[in-house]
Parts: C-alpha cells; structure tokens; sequence
C-alpha cells in the first residue's frame, strides 16, 4: 500500500476513480447518499481548476481505495461558500479539508491521520493560516448506525 500527493496532471487523472470511490464510500452510513458518475465528475471538477488543490490518494498496487481532497476555500462553490463567510471565516486564509474515502477493509490503520496531516502540510507550505472541514453528524439512535461506527 502506498500514499500519494497527487496535484495537477496526476489530480485530474485520478478524477474518474476518485468519483467511482467516492460512490462506493458514501452510499454508507454515515452519509447515505447514492451518487452518480456525472454528479461526482461536475463536483470534482473544482479540484481539477484549482491550482492549489491536492488529493492524497491510497493505492492498494495500482487500485484506487482511499481518497483525500483539499483545496483553498476560496475555490469552492458560492453557496458552500455562504455558510463559512456568514460565521466570519476568512476564505483566503482558510484551506479547505474536503472528503475523506477510504474502503472499509483499509481503515483502522492510520490512513485517516495521514490523510490530514498531509492535507495540513499542504495548505501549510501553501501559506494558508487555517483549515477547515465537514461532516455528516447523525443521531446516535439513527436505525441505520451499524455498532462499530467511529465517529470522526
């Protein structure tokens, strides 16, 4: 298994297994979400446009299982946008730690952490003061919550 920083040329040729991975990951819980290839491929495109973004990719031999986006908050979508700059966020300074997909069978080794410490390094190295993220929160008596969740 190994990590890779992937910007630029090697970011947008990961895009179509980064949304195929994405699909996979979300349609559990917590997310829930049934995805398409056409909507992954418009939303990632904003880390394809973004001089600034970065994807930690995690390859099990040259299969895609893990995926970590980041990129300036700046470059993001106008209503995602809203929510951080109504709370007094600074967009300009504030690096954007995006989602985080990795199989089930790969996690509980680390990875997550890896991933936000490259994603920090990053936005670090890029002069960003600030780093942000989201996350889907359900109630804990959710009837979908399998027993072994960990919440981030």
């Amino acid at each position: 298994m190994r990590l890779e920083n992937l910007t630029g040329a090697d970011l947008s040729d990961a895009i179509e297994d980064i949304a195929r991975l994405r699909i996979a990951v979300f349609r559990d819980w917590p997310y829930l979400y049934d995805g398409d290839l056409e909507y992954e491929r418009r939303y990632l495109q904003s880390y394809e446009l973004s001089d600034a973004a970065i994807v930690i990719g995690v390859y099990d031999g040259d299969w895609l299982v893990g995926a970590s986006t980041g990129a300036p908050l700046a470059d993001h979508a106008g209503d995602f946008q809203e929510a951080f700059e109504s709370s007094g966020i600074d967009l300009k300074t504030t690096y954007y730690c995006g989602e985080s997909v990795l199989l089930p069978r790969y996690r509980g080794r680390g990875i997550g952490q890896e991933f936000f410490d490259r994603r920090e390094a990053y936005a670090r190295g890029l002069g960003y003061r600030n780093i942000c993220f989201c996350a889907v929160i359900r109630p804990p008596d959710h009837p979908l919550r399998p027993s072994q969740y960990r919440p981030l």
